[in-house]
């Protein structure tokens, strides 16, 4: 059956199809309205195997997707095979443009400084996979049609259909895949991917946003020949980032974070330089506030609440996580004679 044939079809006893998505060379994705949850809906992808009857990379997929837990990742809520072999994955509905598609929009020229915090937002996405236990997850796949923005600016990182489990001592992947233009040298050559492999496709990706589209593999010119208005430090990462040897790169997602926060700190001091209307919200280095009180009702959830709220308003983003008790840590009781 084809794409358009499954369209008003219902699949797993509950998703009718009701249009296309997206697509690409190993998957359709769907919406599909929940016919169990009325109103509720669904992004349906369906699985396209390298063979017919193989359906190991569709098993993989399903059950990597199942482990994670991030608020920024596709969440996994189902998947079942057809009678004719077919695969599908059942995740939450992600609602906005993906970054290709606001790029294309805005006639591909972004502000530097929404780049730059996508870039800081997807180093902690990448974090996150690279220290996955009980074995780290490469994504492989980085590129703009691959993260979707929302309402917020908040990215989520979409389609793991390439993404795999690193296991050291390992020499080679089983397939190379990525997206050219965007994927890194090994993945071309037979060799072992690792968390430097999607360092690399960041930083393609970066090169691609701040030039205006185009790819460092073809042009092999330096960042800074295209683009001399950006700050010596970001033309300088990103570089670093396109080594062809891994071992040349930025070694970790944190490293990476931890360079565009020095440019963070850069643009505070002269905001002009990346054309900020508010100072960078993420130049405030990450701090774990503690509040609390002695005992229950002295206000220190709402005085949380409040702290969180002013945080927001400031566009600084925070969290508040509440200690599941209602006992005070601290107990004073004094001594009886």
């Amino acid at each position: 059956m084809n794409k358009q044939s499954w369209i008003g079809t219902c699949i797993g006893g509950r998703y009718r199809l009701e249009t296309l998505l997206g697509q690409g060379g190993m998957s359709h994705v769907y919406l599909a309205e929940d016919l169990k949850l009325k109103g509720k809906k669904w992004a349906v992808k369906e699985c396209l195997p390298v063979e017919a009857d193989d359906m190991t990379f569709f098993l993989e997929e399903a059950e990597m997707l199942a482990r994670l837990q991030h608020p920024q990742l596709p969440q996994l809520v189902d998947y079942f095979t057809t009678e004719d072999g077919k695969g599908f994955l059942v995740m939450d509905y992600i609602q906005g443009p993906t970054l290709q598609d606001l790029f294309e929009e805005k006639g591909r020229e972004l502000p530097v400084a929404k780049i730059v915090h996508m870039a800081f937002q997807l180093c902690d996405l990448l974090h996150y996979l690279h220290t996955f236990q009980p074995r780290p997850i490469i994504y492989r796949d980085l590129k703009p049609s691959n993260v979707m923005l929302n309402e917020h600016n908040q990215v989520r990182l979409i389609d793991f259909g390439v993404a795999r489990h690193f296991k050291h001592g390992k020499q080679s992947d089983t397939m190379q895949m990525g997206t050219i233009g965007f994927a890194a040298p090994e993945q071309f050559l037979g060799l072992q991917t690792d968390a430097r492999t999607d360092l690399f496709t960041l930083g393609s990706m970066l090169y691609y946003l701040l030039s205006g589209g185009q790819y460092a593999y073809i042009t092999q010119k330096p960042l800074e020949q295209i683009r001399t208005d950006l700050p010596e430090a970001l033309t300088s990462m990103v570089r670093l980032l396109l080594q062809e040897h891994p071992q040349n790169r930025c070694q970790s997602a944190m490293e990476v974070k931890m360079r565009l926060r020095s440019i963070y700190s850069e643009s505070t001091a002269a905001p002009e330089a990346l054309n900020l209307q508010t100072p960078f919200i993420t130049s405030t280095p990450d701090k774990l506030i503690v509040i609390g009180g002695l005992f229950a009702g002295v206000g220190a959830t709402f005085m949380a609440i409040t702290l969180a709220r002013i945080l927001h308003s400031l566009h600084i983003p925070n969290a508040v996580v509440e200690q599941p008790t209602i006992e005070p840590d601290l107990v004073y009781a004094p001594l009886r004679r």
